[in-house]
């Protein structure tokens, strides 16, 4: 996708090609992405479309694309996907263990106003407007936050990010009732992407660890 448009959303240069996959000469190729990269550096360029086996393609919903960037309320990172993804390329190259099918960040219909960007960005949103499918790490899986991946009052190499652990439902109830629910929950998230290839064990404990250590539905934790 380079290089990047001048304006945010721009349409693409007319010489772009409708695909940049890599081919087979290329060996075991794996690509991990952010939704930012989606956002301003035309990544949708970058899936796989299934004409080379021996290329996937994954990307990261909520995730910024500078990673441990030190302000706490940037936007989501995925450090720990890329460190599993590098094990599951190891083993698939080693041994020929197949890594995780590729996984893509839903789109939306052409032209639809993306409404954490107020224009088309051709992704699809959830009802917490985080990015609809992908990889998705817990937190964002559960609903505990709103990542916006490109803060464009700020520099657009990272993001930020809305916390909603008060904000109830839209039927009024309680995002998390309690905080062992969440963490129960949480618990959850993290086995799947275990259990998936996206995350290494290590990982996954420190990610728990995190989640039991926060206020997340605890009694005083909201007003």
């Amino acid at each position: 996708g380079w290089p990047l448009p001048i304006e945010p959303f721009a349409p693409l240069p007319e010489e772009m090609p409708a695909t940049l996959v890599p081919d087979e000469n290329n060996g075991h190729v794996l690509l991990l992405q952010s939704e930012a990269d989606l956002i301003w550096a035309n990544g949708a360029l970058l899936r796989d479309d299934g004409s080379n086996p021996n290329y996937r393609s994954y990307e990261v919903a909520g995730a910024q694309h500078i990673q441990g960037w030190p302000f706490p309320d940037a936007g989501l990172e995925f450090l720990p996907v890329i460190r599993g993804l590098f094990i599951a390329g190891d083993r698939w190259v080693s041994a020929g263990q197949a890594p995780p099918e590729s996984l893509f960040i839903e789109e939306a219909p052409v032209e639809t106003i993306d409404p954490v960007y107020g224009m088309p960005t051709g992704i699809a949103r959830d009802r917490d407007l985080n990015a609809a499918g992908g990889v998705r790490l817990p937190d964002l899986a559960l609903g505990r936050s709103q990542y916006i991946a490109v803060d464009f009052d700020a520099f657009p190499l990272i993001g930020t990010s809305i916390d909603l652990a008060c904000e109830p439902l839209s039927d009024g109830a309680a995002r998390f009732s309690d905080h062992g629910s969440y963490v129960a929950r949480y618990v959850q998230e993290t086995a799947r992407l275990v259990d998936e290839g996206f995350l290494l064990p290590a990982d996954a404990y420190s990610l728990i660890a995190a989640a039991v250590s926060n206020d997340v539905g605890m009694p005083d934790a909201c007003p």
